[in-house]
């Protein structure tokens, strides 16, 4: 199986709506519900993924990350972020600019 299938099976879309449940239907970063992506901090374990091997990013944010980040450094960009819930959405949304 191929990655663009796999993204199509069954087994990846249950790990992506438990995902998408655990940061609570919305971007982790600027709290966006729309467009969302369920990104891979990490590619070490594809086709056998941990729920927490992935986040939830809005289209916008999923691009601002890979547009500001190494991909190395991706990882440690969003941990900085995705346990935050209480902070502003200012706070994530300054990290990448205004909306």
């Amino acid at each position: 199986m191929n990655y663009k299938e796999y993204i199509q099976s069954d087994e990846w879309k249950a790990l992506r709506q438990k995902r998408l449940e655990k940061d609570g239907l919305c971007c982790i970063l600027c709290k966006a519900s729309m467009w969302l992506i369920c990104h891979h901090l990490t590619y070490d374990n594809i086709f056998q993924e941990d729920i927490n091997d992935l986040v939830i990013l809005c289209h916008r944010c999923h691009v601002r990350v890979h547009r500001i980040c190494p991909p190395r450094h991706i990882p440690k960009l969003v941990n900085e972020y995705k346990d935050e819930r209480a902070v502003p959405r200012s706070k994530g949304v300054r990290l990448f600019a205004s909306r």
